[in-house]
């Protein structure tokens, strides 16, 4: 693993356990997907998922476990780590512009109503990626104040917000990438009880 990623994965195990548990789900879930939308494996496809959130260093880890509902400006704070993520690595002198950028607009939405007001095209292709993946995680694992919903709820979440938060195309894909990774596991299930 690169150092530098390597460093700050080892910040957010010390920031934030649940953080991290999410943080590398969603770039195992990344790094996976990217492959089977046939887009080329890599380290980095893989960091930028481990990073994805790495802004939230900044932020504090009772407002990050706060069980509670959240106050309008403890919701600000939080929108805050997409641009905390960005200095972070910048700080670091060591990544692309492209790199942070997909950090920073990893909560974009389709139609214009994310944090920085990027739409369709204009978000770049893996922050679109990331917005559908790290939401599919934070619904299947819950948050610290919202209960994890079951698989086939959110299926019907995401389809429902193709196209006003998630990207369309993307949104297909990545659901028949959840069916084939159900049915795979299934068919390990089956040969394992042999």
């Amino acid at each position: 693993m690169n150092k530098h990623i390597q460093e700050l994965v080892c910040s957010l195990f010390k920031h934030c356990r649940s953080t991290l548990g999410h943080s590398l789900r969603v770039a195992d879930e990344l790094d996976k997907f990217s492959s089977y939308i046939d887009i080329k494996p890599s380290a980095e496809i893989y960091y930028m998922g481990a990073v994805h959130d790495i802004g939230k260093l900044k932020i504090s880890s009772s407002l990050l476990n706060k069980t509670g509902k959240l106050t309008i400006s403890e919701k600000h704070e939080l929108n805050m780590h997409a641009i905390y993520g960005k200095k972070i690595l910048q700080e670091k002198k060591v990544f692309s512009e492209e790199f942070m950028n997909i950090i920073l607009y990893h909560h974009e939405n389709q139609d214009g109503s994310g944090y920085y007001g990027l739409k369709g095209q204009e978000i770049p292709l893996f922050s679109r990626m990331l917005r559908i993946i790290d939401s599919y995680d934070a619904m299947l694992y819950g948050r610290a104040y919202q209960s994890p919903i079951n698989e086939e709820q959110i299926k019907l979440e995401i389809e429902a917000l193709k196209t006003t938060i998630f990207d369309a195309e993307l949104v297909c894909s990545f659901l028949h990438y959840i069916e084939a990774k159900k049915q795979r596991m299934l068919v390990e299930k089956l040969q394992l009880s042999r």
